[in-house]
């Protein structure tokens, strides 16, 4: 099945919105770059989320347990391969360069 371009669009601003409930203040070498704890329950909390979206996400699996918590998840239309951390803020510095 196809995903529509207004659906993932609907999605991504549904999980942009989830992200923006997380400030990326206490990643950089803040708050939450030391609490594994934090880090969890914001992956685990997106994790709930995607899954609530199966037509547009797949595969959808966290790894608590990694040295640095991580949530894995493919986008169902292209295929493209994901990874999401709440380490360190850099990440979501890097894919403002890219757009």
């Amino acid at each position: 099945m196809s995903v529509s371009r207004k659906n993932f669009q609907f999605s991504a601003i549904r999980i942009k919105f989830i992200l923006s409930l997380f400030p990326t203040g206490g990643t950089f070498g803040g708050s939450i770059s030391e609490n594994k704890k934090k880090q969890i329950e914001r992956i685990r909390l997106l994790e709930r989320e995607m899954k609530k979206l199966p037509n547009e996400f797949k595969n959808v699996s966290s790894c608590p347990t990694a040295r640095v918590p991580i949530l894995e998840f493919s986008y169902v239309d292209t295929d493209f391969k994901c990874d999401v951390s709440f380490k360190s803020g850099i990440g979501r510095q890097n894919s403002k360069l890219v757009k």
